[in-house]
């Protein structure tokens, strides 16, 4: 089913035609909050010093989203050329991306993940139009949707199990005496800034590009469709 790509992102950068757009420190941050299943608002609240991302993760007050949901409308946009639009359309192919059938479709599966990362396409997609990639791209469009949840699902559990494994390196603290002399001496100045732990960064980065990437090639077997059906 080719749909019009007419639905807009939230926090994925907007794809033009086929070009790879820029991907910002400020959108990877975000999306690395909400697969940490943290309100990505929290990037806004000013707090007395610097925190870490277990700090944050570990805070009981912090405003918890489901990754699932406050994603969905950028998995949408994503995948706009597999649905026509529709709530229900999109939530029938989304429901259908979870399921992969036995052991041989979980190794195609995975071989199609590592081809698409491995699959350097230039930044105007002009390789998406040569017979090689053409292939390619169209033994990935069957496992599309599917191969879009592979990338959200593993993002999501990778990155909670860094910040199960780091949690204990949180919790250390400068010693007491010291602690509360610099807060009887020093007025807090209040700052923004969210340390993220790299793994989580390149986790969240891969994710984004391997969206993108996807979407770009999904893309090209869609204008190729169009134009076969107009000549």
């Amino acid at each position: 089913m080719m749909q019009r790509e007419g639905e807009t992102p939230i926090y994925f950068p907007r794809i033009e035609k086929l070009e790879m757009p820029a991907i910002t420190e400020t959108q990877i941050e975000t999306v690395a909050l909400i697969l940490s299943a943290i309100n990505p608002s929290v990037l806004k609240e000013a707090t007395p010093k610097p925190q870490t991302l277990y700090q944050v993760n570990q805070n009981p007050k912090v405003v918890r989203v489901d990754p699932s949901v406050e994603l969905r409308q950028d998995h949408r946009y994503l995948l706009s050329p597999l649905h026509d639009g529709t709530d229900a359309s999109f939530d029938k192919l989304w429901a259908k991306a979870k399921r992969v059938k036995g052991a041989s479709g979980s190794s195609a599966l995975l071989d199609l993940v590592q081809r698409l990362r491995d699959w350097e396409i230039d930044e105007e997609g002009l390789s998406l139009t040569r017979s090689k990639q053409k292939t390619l791209a169209a033994e990935m469009f069957p496992y599309a949707s599917r191969l879009q949840y592979y990338f959200f699902h593993s993002a999501v559990q990778r990155i909670d199990r860094e910040l199960r494994i780091r949690r204990v390196a949180s919790e250390v603290s400068s010693p007491l005496l010291g602690g509360l002399l610099k807060r009887f001496f020093e007025t807090p100045e209040m700052q923004h800034d969210i340390d993220f732990p790299e793994p989580v960064l390149e986790e969240a980065e891969m994710y984004i590009a391997s969206s993108i990437n996807l979407c770009r090639v999904l893309r090209s077997i869609a204008h190729r469709i169009r134009r076969a059906k107009a000549s």
